[in-house]
């Protein structure tokens, strides 16, 4: 099951590593012919606008994606998904949290939102695929590109968490300013189970017995009349009246 959900999963991660490379090549284009439009690549601080990049370009290819999704049975009214994308082979819903992750600085958001898929803890089995997607962009650099290794290392992470790695892409970015993009899926595929219903301890018969001939009568008002008890029982019970027996209900 794993090996057949991944190969969906990793045609999604595929064509957001796409996306977001020809997001970047678009705006280079437009750059050059437009000088006065700006800067407009999606860098770190535009993590909203490659959210909406995802939604759009994800059902261009074919998938239906909802921003800011909500769960079937969510823990929290005000808990909000980046994106969920529908896998109709799978029959199942991808919610991914997007965050940017760059060669420059650590994985800490990642990680964070990370926490936040487990701490969701679903109990509907449609809510149960979760994921963490990063993406980032790679400068020119004259020493030893460390960028995968990072996202290895952020993958060594998760799995204590409970994620699996689905894959790390990269495509290059010829005439850009940067070398390349990259991106990461890790998922957690998991229910949490309710928890077990405890059962009933068995009374013992003596005891069952006590319990119905006062416990219940007292409760439902079916009370037999009282019948005497003898002195041994009034010992026990540590009733002493020099009246003589009581009538009343018997020690449990």
């Amino acid at each position: 099951m794993i090996a057949y959900l991944d190969v969906h999963l990793l045609r999604v991660l595929d064509r957001i590593t796409h996306l977001i490379a020809d997001e970047v090549l678009n705006t280079v284009s437009l750059a050059l012919t437009y000088p006065e439009i700006g800067d407009l690549h999606p860098a770190l601080t535009r993590e909203g606008h490659v959210q909406a990049l995802l939604f759009a370009g994800l059902r261009g290819s074919g998938y239906f994606t909802i921003a800011e999704a909500n769960y079937f049975m969510p823990a929290s009214a005000s808990r909000q998904i980046d994106l969920a994308v529908w896998l109709p082979d799978a029959r199942l819903w991808l919610y991914l949290e997007v965050k940017p992750c760059s060669p420059h600085y650590g994985y800490q958001g990642v990680l964070a939102d990370a926490h936040k898929l487990v701490e969701d803890r679903p109990a509907d089995p449609r809510d149960r695929l979760r994921g963490a997607l990063a993406y980032g962009l790679r400068h020119p650099v004259k020493e030893k590109d460390g960028f995968p290794e990072k996202y290895r290392q952020l993958g060594a992470e998760l799995l204590p968490l409970g994620f699996r790695e689905v894959g790390i892409r990269r495509r290059s970015l010829e005439g850009a300013d940067y070398l390349s993009v990259q991106a990461g899926l890790w998922v957690i595929d998991q229910v949490v189970e309710p928890a077990p219903v405890q059962e009933a301890v068995a009374l013992s018969a003596p005891s069952a017995e006590r319990l119905t001939n006062r416990g219940l009568a007292l409760r439902f008002g079916h009370l037999a009349a009282p019948r005497p008890i003898n002195g041994r029982e009034q010992a026990r019970c540590g009733r002493n009246d020099e009246r003589g027996p009581l009538e009343e209900w018997p020690c449990l």
